[in-house]
């Protein structure tokens, strides 16, 4: 099944069909971004940093339910955002910014942790 995003109020509101019912999420301020999973069991969305603070970066199922909120892991820095996604050879892939640097995380998103991440240089 296709997994269509629809994104409107200016990055404010995003929703899909889920089994002939619409599920919605609705922000105050827009979006960062969202990649819809390799596998389209879900979605990842960027969330403003106004409303989800600096682990901005959440895994919804297709029903809306969600399965995990991305951490920064306790051995790296503060985090500040997390402000890029995409899909690269098949991988989920979602950038951080930590201590003014990108970290690539490479997310298995059914296991719910890292495969691994690696600061930019």
């Amino acid at each position: 099944m296709k997994m269509n995003i629809t994104v409107v109020a200016g990055g404010k509101c995003i929703y899909w069909d889920f089994n002939g019912q619409v599920v919605k999420k609705t922000y105050s301020e827009s979006l960062i971004g969202y990649e819809i999973l390799p596998d389209e069991s879900g979605i990842v969305l960027l969330e403003p940093i106004s409303e989800a603070g600096s682990e901005n970066a959440v895994i919804y199922n297709l029903d809306g339910s969600k399965r995990w909120r991305l951490k920064f892991p306790s051995d790296l820095s503060q985090g500040i955002i997390f402000d890029r996604v995409g899909v690269s050879n098949g991988k989920l892939i979602v950038i951080g910014i930590v201590d003014g640097r990108d970290v690539r995380f490479e997310v298995d998103y059914n296991g719910l942790r890292y495969i691994n991440y690696t600061a930019e240089r």
